[in-house]
Formats: C-alpha cells, sequence, structure tokens
C-alpha cells in the first residue's frame, strides 16, 4: 500500500497558499517596523499625553510584539518608550503624572512582572521585585506610595506545562521522540494580591493562606477603594469555571480580611471604586467568557452596603469609570452602535454624550478619559484603519492615524457593509452586518459567519485580520447575525438563550438568510457556514436542522455537550448556567439532543473541522466529533490553542488556507448540487445500509421495493416526494379508473391498491399503524422553517398528506367523522399515544399537532392535511 510523500501533502505549493500569502503579504508588509495599533490607553493626569502599548508587526509568522509607546497630544508625535525584548504592555500613570508603571516579559517570555519609568529620568527603569507568579493587572494607589498587583501564582504541584518548560528549558533536553510533561493544568493557577511598597522596595501577600499553602481566596480582578479596602472579584476556588459564580467583596489592606459583600444571580466584571471610596461601581449581566461582562451597572454604598441598579437607557454596559464623586462616565453597547455617557448618581439619570456605529476594541473600547466630557478613543470601522481620536463636547477628530498602504489595497478590494434587522421565530427583532463583494452583481455567495460566546456581538470593525475580508475579497458575501444570546440587546434579550442552545437562535440565523434569498442577493445552492467556539457549534449545529448548507467550517466546536461538562476547564459552572444542567440521566439525554454529535451522519453538507490540540475549552473530547459527516475532515494544530485561530496569519497561513480551499470547493465548485425540491431527493448518506432508489422505473415502483426499516431512514426530502407522488397516483386513478386496481411496478410486484372500492377494518388499521411507525421515526426529520399565515412570522413545522380519509381518521382515533371540520388540535401526549415518545432537536419546546381540513394548495376538501407546529414560551401558534 503506498502512501503520499511529505511534499505530495505540502500545502505550500498550492494555489490557494499562493494566493492567500500573496494577500497577506500586500496587506502586511507596508506595515513591518510600525505602529500597526493602539491598546491600553492611559492619559496622563494634566491630559497633555496618552501612553499606549503599541503593536507592531515584523514579519509573515509571527504574532505583533508590543511596546509601551506615548503619544503626544499638542503636536499629535508618537515616542517608543521601551524596546524589549519579548512584550512590554498595560501603561498606567502615577497620581502625580511623574511615573509611568507597565508589565513586561522581558526576563522570561510568558512571565510578565512589574517595571516603572522615571519620566524625568529616562535611563532610570525600576523592576520592582519579582512575584512567584505573572502579574495581570496593577493599579496606583491614590497617594502614589503603593501600587497593587493581580495575577496568577505558582504554587507546588499546580505549574502549568508552558511554566515548566519556560522555567526549565535550560535544562530540559530538546528531543523530538520526548513526550510533553504536565504536572497540573493552567487553570489550577490561583490568582492573588501583592503590594509593592514605592518607600522602602518591599512586597507583600494580601491574601491570607488557607491550609497552609493556598490562599484564601481567588481574586479576579481587583481596585482601591479608598486606601485601606480593596473592591474584588472573588471564588473559592481557581479553575475556570468558578468565575461563573464569583462574588463582590472588600478586602481589608492590613490584614487581608476578605467580607463578601454582594452574590450575583450572573457575572461581574470591572469594579471601580469612586475617588473617596465610598461607592463602588460594577457591571453584572449574562456573560460566556470572562473578561467580556456587558450589562447593567450596580452601584454600592460602602457603608451601607445599599445597592442601586442605575439606569443606562438600554446601553449594555462594558466600561466604567470614576472623575469626580458624584458622576461615573460609562462606554457600552446598544444594537450595533457604541454609546458614552455620564451617569449622575443623585438623580440617577443617565446623559448620554456620544454614540458612533463604528467600533473601538474587541469587547472593551480603548478608551481613556480626559474629563468628565472628553476622552480619547481609538476608533475603527469597514473602512477605517483604527486610529486615536479625541471626543470633546462640539468636535470629533483625529489625533494620529495608523493607516498604511496596505490598508489602502484592502480597501479598495472589498464592496459595502449593510446594516440589517429582520424577526426571528417568535418575531423578535434580529440585527445583523451583510458584507458584499466589490464589482460583482447578485445573487451572491453567501457565507453565514456565526460569533462566539454566545454572550458576544459583532460591530463594525476594521477587517484587516479577520478571514472575513479575506472571502470578501475572492467574491463571496458574509452575513455576521447577532442572534438572541448576543450583547448590546439588554439582559432579557441575552438571558433567551439560556437553556436554548441550538434553538431559536438557529431560527434568528436561518430568517437572516431568508431575507437575503427574498431580496434576490443570495444564491440559494451556494451558501456555507462557519464560526468559532460557540459559532462553531453553531456552523456543526445548523447543517443538521436544515440542508440549505453547501459547506461548513466549524472551528474550535463544541459538538458534545456532555464531554465538555466532563472535560472542560470552563465545567460544570458554564453549563450550570448556560445549558441548565443537573445531574443524571435526564441532564445527559437533554445535553445529547442540542449536541451536533448525536446527528453525525445524518446529513449531507461537507465538513471540515478545524481545532486546536491544546485548546482546554472546548478539549479534544467534546471537538473532535464530527467525523461521521460526509465528506469530512478535521484539521488540527497539535500545539495551538484557541487564541492562534484569531487572526489567521499566526498560524502561517494554514487556516486561511483551508478555510478558503473548503469553502471555495464546497460553494463555488461546477459540480456542487442545487438543493433538491421535494421531487429531487438528496442521496443516501453513505453507511446508512439504505437502499438506493432504482433508476429503471417510476418512484412508486421504488417505494414497493422498500422495507418499513428503509423508509425509516430515508432522508425526509426523498419521503415527502414518495407521499406526494403516491397521492397524486391515488388521484389520478379515482379520477381516471374508477374502482379498477393500480398496479404498482412491474408485474412480479403483484402489489395493489383499491381504488374507491373501500378497505377493510383490518386494512385500515394496519395501514395506519404502518403510518404511525413511519412519522414517529421521520417528523423531527422533516420539521421544516416555514412561515405562518397567522404571524407573519416564522415556525418549525412538519407537513406530510395521507392519501385516504379513512386512514387519517384511524390514525388519530377520531371515529366516524360525524361532522366537517377546518382544524383540530392534539397535544404531545396525545400524539406520542399513536407514535410513541418523539425525541427531537427543537430546544424548549413541546411539539402540538394542528389537523386542516379544505382546498389548500389545489388540494380536494377531503385530503387531510396534518401539521405539526411548535409550543413555544408560553403561547402556541399552530400553522394554518
Amino acid at each position: 500500500m503506498s502512501h503520499a510523500s511529505v511534499d505530495d501533502q505540502d500545502l505550500r505549493g498550492s494555489r490557494i497558499w499562493a494566493d492567500v500569502h500573496e494577500y497577506l503579504s500586500k496587506l502586511h508588509c507596508p506595515t513591518f517596523g510600525q505602529i500597526i495599533n493602539a491598546i491600553d490607553l492611559c492619559a496622563a493626569p494634566d491630559g497633555a499625553q496618552i501612553a499606549f502599548t503599541g503593536m507592531f508587526r515584523h514579519n509573515l509568522q509571527d504574532t505583533p510584539t508590543t511596546r509601551i509607546c506615548i503619544l503626544n497630544v499638542g503636536s499629535k508625535s508618537v515616542e517608543t518608550l521601551t524596546c524589549g525584548p519579548n512584550n512590554d504592555r498595560l501603561p498606567q500613570w502615577s497620581k502625580d503624572g511623574q511615573k509611568l508603571a507597565f508589565l513586561s516579559d522581558r526576563g522570561l517570555e510568558g512571565d510578565f512582572q512589574l517595571f516603572i519609568h522615571q519620566l524625568n529620568n529616562p535611563d532610570e527603569l525600576l523592576r520592582t521585585p519579582n512575584v512567584d507568579g505573572s502579574v495581570e493587572h496593577f493599579q496606583w494607589s491614590l497617594n502614589n506610595s503603593h501600587i497593587l498587583m493581580g495575577g496568577s501564582i505558582n504554587l507546588p504541584g499546580t505549574e502549568s506545562a508552558s511554566t515548566i518548560e519556560g522555567r526549565n528549558s535550560d535544562r530540559m533536553p530538546k528531543a523530538d521522540w520526548m513526550p510533553a510533561i504536565k504536572s497540573g493544568d493552567v487553570d489550577d493557577l490561583w490568582r492573588t494580591l501583592w503590594l509593592f511598597d514605592l518607600e522602602i522596595g518591599t512586597l507583600r501577600s494580601l491574601n491570607q493562606p488557607r491550609e497552609g499553602r493556598v490562599p484564601a481566596w481567588n481574586v479576579w480582578e481587583a481596585s482601591w477603594c479608598g486606601s485601606d479596602h480593596l473592591a474584588a472579584i472573588v471564588s473559592e476556588r481557581p479553575q475556570e469555571g468558578e468565575w461563573y459564580d464569583s462574588k463582590l467583596a472588600l478586602m481589608q489592606v492590613d490584614s487581608g480580611v476578605v467580607d463578601v459583600i454582594y452574590r450575583p444571580r450572573r457575572q461581574l466584571s470591572f469594579p471601580v471604586c469612586s475617588p473617596s471610596g465610598r461607592h463602588i461601581a460594577v457591571i453584572e449581566g449574562l456573560s460566556s467568557d470572562r473578561g467580556c461582562v456587558a450589562g447593567d451597572i450596580l452601584c454600592i454604598d460602602v457603608s451601607n452596603r445599599a445597592l442601586r441598579r442605575l439606569d443606562t437607557n438600554q446601553v449594555d454596559v462594558v466600561h466604567v469609570t470614576w472623575k469626580v464623586e458624584d458622576s461615573l462616565l460609562v462606554m457600552g453597547i446598544r444594537g450595533l452602535s457604541m454609546v458614552a455617557g455620564v451617569i449622575h448618581l443623585a438623580e440617577s439619570q443617565f446623559e448620554e454624550i456620544w454614540s458612533t456605529d463604528e467600533a473601538s476594541g474587541y469587547f472593551r473600547p480603548e478608551i481613556t478619559w480626559l474629563s468628565d466630557r472628553a476622552f480619547a478613543i481609538v476608533i475603527q470601522s469597514w473602512t477605517r484603519y483604527p486610529e486615536i481620536a479625541l471626543k470633546s463636547p462640539g468636535s470629533f477628530s483625529t489625533i494620529i492615524s495608523f493607516d498604511h498602504e496596505g490598508a489602502a489595497w484592502l480597501r479598495a478590494q472589498l464592496g459595502e457593509i449593510r446594516a440589517l434587522a429582520w424577526l426571528g421565530p417568535d418575531d423578535i427583532e434580529i440585527q445583523g452586518l451583510l458584507y458584499v463583494p466589490k464589482d460583482i452583481a447578485p445573487p451572491y455567495s453567501l457565507i453565514l459567519n456565526v460569533h462566539g460566546g454566545p454572550v458576544l456581538s459583532f460591530r463594525n470593525n476594521w477587517p484587516g485580520d479577520s478571514y472575513i475580508a479575506l472571502l470578501v475579497s475572492r467574491g463571496f458575501a458574509v452575513l455576521n447575525v447577532n442572534p438572541r444570546g448576543s450583547c448590546g440587546r439588554g439582559q432579557r434579550f441575552a438571558e433567551l438563550i439560556v437553556g436554548n442552545f441550538g434553538g431559536d437562535e438557529t431560527g434568528d440565523h436561518l430568517a437572516g438568510i431568508e431575507l437575503l434569498e427574498s431580496q434576490g442577493l443570495v444564491d440559494s445552492n451556494r451558501i456555507g457556514v462557519t464560526g468559532s467556539s460557540h459559532g462553531g457549534f453553531m456552523a456543526s449545529w445548523i447543517i443538521t436542522q436544515s440542508k440549505l448548507f453547501a459547506a461548513s467550517l466549524p472551528i474550535s466546536a463544541i459538538t458534545n455537550w456532555h464531554s465538555l461538562q466532563l472535560t472542560s476547564n470552563i465545567s460544570p459552572n458554564f453549563g450550570a448556567t448556560f445549558l441548565s444542567c443537573a445531574s443524571g440521566v435526564d441532564s445527559v439525554n437533554n445535553l445529547m439532543k442540542c449536541s451536533p454529535v448525536s446527528f453525525a451522519g445524518t446529513y449531507p453538507t461537507p465538513v471540515l473541522q478545524i481545532a486546536g490540540g491544546e485548546d482546554l475549552c472546548p478539549n479534544a473530547p467534546a471537538k473532535n466529533c464530527l467525523l461521521n459527516a460526509v465528506p469530512r475532515s478535521l484539521l488540527r494544530v497539535v500545539n495551538s490553542s484557541k487564541k492562534v485561530f484569531n487572526p489567521f496569519i499566526e498560524c502561517k497561513g494554514r487556516k486561511a488556507h483551508k478555510i478558503i480551499d473548503s469553502l471555495e470547493t464546497g460553494l463555488l465548485a461546477t459540480t456542487v448540487k442545487k438543493r433538491p425540491a421535494l421531487s429531487e431527493p438528496l442521496e443516501p448518506i453513505a453507511g446508512n445500509n439504505v437502499k438506493k432508489r432504482r433508476t429503471s422505473s417510476g418512484s412508486l415502483d421504488n417505494l414497493i421495493a422498500l422495507s418499513v426499516e428503509d423508509l425509516s431512514r430515508l432522508p425526509s426530502d426523498t419521503l415527502i416526494s414518495y407521499i406526494v407522488d403516491l397521492q397524486q397516483a391515488y388521484k389520478d386513478v379515482r379520477t381516471k379508473l374508477g374502482s379498477a386496481k393500480l398496479v404498482l411496478g412491474h408485474e412480479a410486484a403483484s402489489k395493489t391498491i383499491e381504488a374507491g372500492a373501500g378497505m377493510s377494518k383490518e386494512q385500515i388499521k394496519a395501514k395506519a399503524n404502518k403510518l404511525a411507525n413511519i412519522m414517529g421515526s421521520e417528523i423531527m426529520k422533516q420539521t421544516k422553517w416555514q412561515p405562518s399565515c397567522k404571524t407573519k412570522g416564522k415556525r418549525w413545522t412538519y407537513s406530510a398528506m395521507v392519501p385516504d380519509t379513512e386512514v387519517f381518521l384511524k390514525l388519530f382515533s377520531f371515529g366516524e367523522e360525524k361532522k366537517a371540520w377546518k382544524q383540530k388540535k392534539i397535544n404531545l401526549d396525545e400524539l406520542e399515544a399513536i407514535t410513541e415518545e418523539l425525541r427531537a432537536s427543537v430546544l424548549q419546546s413541546s411539539p402540538r399537532v394542528s389537523l386542516i381540513r379544505g382546498g389548500q394548495d389545489g388540494y380536494s376538501p377531503r385530503d387531510p392535511l396534518w401539521s405539526l407546529g411548535r409550543h413555544q414560551q408560553g403561547y402556541y401558534s399552530p400553522l394554518e
């Protein structure tokens, strides 16, 4: 048996690899050695200078490095203050503006420690004593005498694999055959606080030990609250999943004693205190990702623990700070817009001072306040390369832009962006962004791009390092949807995702595609789907619920929720928050109902799954489970975490190449099949042992050749086509032949149906039983996303024709037909009494049945039609 050589498998010689390399070269090569973006903005106390973390790219292979830079607001000039090696980040001015502290891993890659620049003596750089771990955040005290530091600590038996390799790399052999050694996971690292005293140069831990060696509390975030206390977000254990149940606490600086003052229903982030230390403001909201909380502002009076939930005028707040004692400065998301405002505590009033349809930062805005009405911000959009701008009363102007020749080239390749809105399954407004290719007339090949989280959102960002721009430049349209559960629409909207993964959010995406189809913008036969993390789950899930998609590319996908609960670094707390998980068999069954792996091998969409070998969320058991899809493939980058996939350039084009190859093969190839109509069934899935339909005779011949077991395994469209063909043949015979016999298939079949002469009770009962068996196994396969004439919206529905009135009445136990009726309803229990238990992928709902009579769609008044609708969120709208 011969195998392909390594050279044969080298992707670098392919046409698409060359195309992607040329694309990245034109975009990024002009930026080598210069600032490409700014983060961590921090204005000096007098507002004359702004320190920031500048990002520099040096080649196409490595991630950008970061340096501390200072922008002179008046002259609009930039000075690069540090030079590494490795990375410098997160600058913060002392309260008097004489010192600038920052973090750097110049001593050991990945091990960030605190450094302090004395600005009146540029050659003087103070390195504070090393903490036993890595510093993640810090804050100056009000009198500049101390610096509070927070970060991860290393305890015996809890070092991460990366820590071991980094600290002992000079003593460890580098042989390729040696296995990776792990003595603990990253989430076993405790996070604690240290206090550095600038006057005497000492460092001490603030977190009292417990059990002799571990801290009393795990501290995720902290802020000075006056001079004697700290406001902190804490949990009792250090695992990443424990963050979902963290609490707000006051910690005494001298003793380290912790007093929990608020136990939230959802997640907390960004605790900040008023200058006097009297009030604490903190963001509370449903959150799927640590560091990404968008929600309400809570204000707590430290003296009496009184709590107020402040009005934000429908803005999901992501950033909050104090400038004066009686007002809060906030920024957040409202729909597709970004909003800045001031909250006046005395009046509990929100004053909006600025809004924009552009974006800033990945989640939190890159902003620094100069006064209670002025701020500097890194602004960007689909057409605006990131720049630092100044917002002051009555004006908004650019201080410095990082635009370059490569960005200008990219803009010339891209079409426009359009903001859209449509109604989801229950008439809730859903918003999205459509990116269209340049100089190409519709209908477009479309990529549905699903965001992660799920409590995140798409905004109008610069596209440089995303694969969206690459796809648009190659002729695709891309639809970014913010379905229910996204941030920016209030907590009620976000909460709609809880316990409903893959449920109505599926309809939100499909309804957006249907809007584009109705406007003639999309080629219905060339639609693909992709997404990362939760977006990867949806890219895996939605193809099991709809045959609309010609290709799927899940990235870092969860395909098995039960496995995620058992093995992920965010379990079990994530599941308790979002999946409404309990324990026991019922919980497992519910998790598997919304797991794409449960449908593996039952859908025709080709899949390429991309996963990072070192990704802890999801890890291997939760993500590498879709390999029964046909055709299917898995790209597993062994030494990569999820983060390696964010800018695709970071994995040297591997991801970009595979994305383009997969989607163009599935959507743009001339051999791609059209979506089948009812009379044009899909080919059976390989491996299902379903007999293929014969082509030598008509479709009814093929039906006779199939057993009941074969029928139960048929794709839904195939089964529906048989029902329609049989119904039409039966009607034709009744019209043309009266009571003559209709012979189905070749003579040897010798199977007949008596047309018009009536059947015995035994025949009717047998046929009703047979139909019930088929219904029970096929109902949910045939469930489709259909319009509702009552609500003008969409519903999951199932419709089928029954060829004989007597069979229909027997099936639903109606007895003899005593009077004419248009519609009857039966509930789930009554339906399951006919079909046995129904296990469906429709979440958080109970199916009910409407039985409809009447001349619909050209059928005669005696042709019964039955439809399966959904009972959803307390009300029921049947299909009419």
